[in-house]
């Protein structure tokens, strides 16, 4: 491996860190995201339920 100077080196793990701090922040608002779609599915589900349980009772009436 070739020699290189330490300022380089330690440039290069501070642009390393850098990458990996950028990809976690999205990687947290990806997962923010996420969770409001899960959130919006589930009341959209729970919605349907209720509307198919209503189907129900009429049909048994």
């Amino acid at each position: 491996m070739e020699e290189r100077p330490v300022e380089t080196l330690v440039e290069r793990i501070d642009a390393a860190l850098a990458r990996i701090e950028r990809a976690l922040a999205r990687s947290r608002a990806d997962m923010r995201a996420l969770e409001g779609r899960h959130e919006q599915l589930k009341a959209s589900v729970g919605k349907a339920m209720g509307e198919i349980d209503a189907l129900i009772a009429r049909a048994h009436e």
